[in-house]
């Protein structure tokens, strides 16, 4: 069952912060970043932006790493994880009477990634669904889009599904806030650029994407209170130009503005919210 609760205080919440790009490439090591940060007062402090290979050691596979993020997280206390891949899937598609039925029974209903984003398919005539809240949060993709399905896939199986068994985490908002355990909400980096008037192309290597990247980063310093701490960090977001590095610091930015308006961790619940999730914008 869904909590809601109009009683969060920021004081309550964890102070640690970590917004995460995940991928469910091969290579995922390698496009999984994570920005760490620390809520100090009404600033988000960004100590480190670094893939999941460089944090851990875990090398570049795609089972490797998911199984060093899984590991990561399970290791924090009192700290909140944005992600940013869909933690469900259109509710006329699931036959589980919960979301929490519905994510540790996935392995057992889908055997890959393939066959889980042709039973989608075959279910909408090949159409590209959306859930309720991705329409009402204009994130880009359906969660089994050809660019998307492998990290909806992955990231379900591999990392929520696990952490879930053990009893690990709290995912929101279909879960109790429990403040000794970590908090994952689903972030959409897209949706939240979009919110700011500030979604323009920034990944790539030519010169507009560059200088959009540098202004994505220069709004957040100036606008959202974010401090990039060291001398190197700021570059290392803006060179990062496959944008895996920002879009982990914006899903950042996401949970610290929840952090300063925590009413906003538990919206007005829709019916459909209760098998598909809510993304954080």
């Amino acid at each position: 069952m869904i909590r809601s609760d109009a009683n969060i205080h920021a004081a309550n919440l964890p102070w640690k912060i970590y917004g995460v790009d995940f991928s469910g490439a091969t290579s995922a090591g390698k496009y999984i970043w994570l920005s760490c940060c620390e809520v100090s007062e009404t600033k988000l402090l960004v100590h480190n932006c670094i893939s999941i290979e460089n944090l851990t050691g875990c090398g570049p596979g795609r089972d490797g790493s998911i199984d060093a993020l899984r590991q990561f997280v399970a290791a924090q206390t009192k700290s909140m994880f944005g992600f940013d891949f869909p933690f469900s899937i259109p509710a006329k598609f699931i036959n589980a009477g919960s979301w929490t039925n519905f994510v540790l029974n996935f392995s057992e209903d889908f055997s890959s990634a393939e066959k889980f984003r042709q039973f989608c398919r075959d279910r909408s005539a090949n159409v590209e669904l959306k859930r309720v809240t991705d329409r009402e949060s204009r994130v880009p993709f359906s969660p089994y889009n050809l660019r998307i399905y492998r990290q909806t896939y992955y990231g379900i199986r591999d990392l929520l599904a696990p952490l879930m068994r053990k009893n690990n985490i709290c995912v929101l908002p279909m879960h109790k806030l429990l403040a000794d355990k970590p908090l994952i909400l689903e972030t959409c980096p897209a949706s939240f650029l979009k919110r700011m008037n500030r979604y323009h192309p920034y990944k790539g290597k030519a010169q507009r994407e560059n200088q959009n990247r540098k202004q994505i980063v220069e709004f957040l310093i100036d606008e959202k209170n974010v401090q990039l701490v060291g001398n190197q960090l700021k570059s290392l977001v803006l060179e990062n130009h496959s944008g895996d590095a920002l879009d982990s610091l914006l899903a950042a930015c996401i949970l610290f503005d929840l952090h300063q308006y925590p009413e906003r961790l538990y919206p007005p619940m829709k019916s459909e919210y209760f098998l598909e999730g809510y993304v954080y914008f």
